[in-house]
């Protein structure tokens, strides 16, 4: 995986000097002395764009953390656009992933440019924008990820597997510098998570939240969002995401997580920064703070 990655960069170091080039690191932190770390660098050639990307959580009981890898390669044109990912995350535990998925959108505007992202889409790189009073986005995407538990006597640990599927839907929109979105995606699974012992979710990204470490299997998220670029220089922005878990065996169901989060986006000619704040509430359980810092380039 670490060979993946460093190809990746090595590709986007090659290419014509009339690329854009971008890269960034994100960095959050929450309970439990939870860190989550995703470092990325991509590359834009005309429509062309490649992303790989490094992501790593750890907490006080992760005994050294998890790391994953993946890249995503896409083709934006005007009107519309696609793009493949593919990754997975190293063994640790007796766990580890692999995934892989399309995703596609496209955009109604008055006029098109290229800039780095779609009103709430998929990926860092190579999207039209629109210009005038009023742009339109939408789309929709599928990944699918494979689950693996390794059996270990010693921890009582058995030998498991699952096949998951996510299935999303986005659209965006722009008016006088505010951008509007809603995604919702949806989860499906191989077997009956009620009824078969699964993998424990160790690494499960959902969107809208600042956390990697998987609090239970997905069932759907809502997800919306809201951004202020009328202020030169720096863009408010804030995000609610509602997810519901699924039920697993002996009636195990994590409650319904509500994420708000609030945070600033400040850009710069070839720089960006950003900073946000994710309060999240469990139905059940206890509610819990997040923090995020990042910082990017672009050139």
């Amino acid at each position: 995986m670490k060979r993946l990655l460093a190809g990746l960069i090595l590709v986007c170091s090659a290419v014509p000097a009339r690329a854009v080039f971008l890269g960034g690191v994100d960095q959050s932190f929450g309970k439990r002395d939870y860190k989550g770390t995703d470092v990325y660098a991509g590359v834009n050639l005309g429509g062309f764009s490649i992303t790989p990307e490094y992501r790593r959580w750890s907490d006080q009981d992760s005994n050294g953390g998890f790391n994953e890898a993946q890249a995503r390669v896409g083709y934006d044109m005007r009107w519309f656009g696609a793009g493949v990912t593919a990754g997975g995350t190293a063994r640790h535990e007796q766990y580890s992933n692999a995934f892989g998925g399309a995703d596609f959108a496209f955009t109604i505007s008055p006029m098109g440019d290229t800039s780095v992202r779609r009103i709430g889409g998929s990926g860092r790189a190579a999207a039209p924008t629109g210009k005038g009073l009023a742009r339109v986005d939408f789309g929709a995407g599928v990944m699918a990820t494979h689950h693996k538990q390794e059996a270990d006597a010693s921890l009582g640990i058995g030998a498991a597997s699952l096949n998951q599927t996510d299935l999303n839907a986005f659209v965006g929109g722009s008016f006088l510098d505010i951008l509007v979105s809603a995604r919702y995606s949806k989860s499906r699974y191989s077997v009956d998570l009620k009824n078969n012992a699964v993998p424990v979710p160790q690494y499960e990204p959902i969107a809208g939240h600042l956390f990697y470490n998987g609090a239970g299997y997905p069932d759907q998220t809502v997800l919306l969002s809201a951004e202020f670029g009328m202020l030169p220089l720096v863009a408010p922005f804030v995000n609610f995401a509602r997810t519901s878990y699924m039920e697993q065996l002996a009636g195990f169901k994590p409650g319904d997580t509500r994420a708000y989060t609030a945070g600033v986006r400040v850009g710069l000619d070839m720089l960006s920064l950003q900073a946000s704040y994710q309060r999240l509430s469990v139905t059940g359980g206890d509610d819990t703070n997040y923090t995020s810092i990042g910082a990017g380039l672009r050139f």
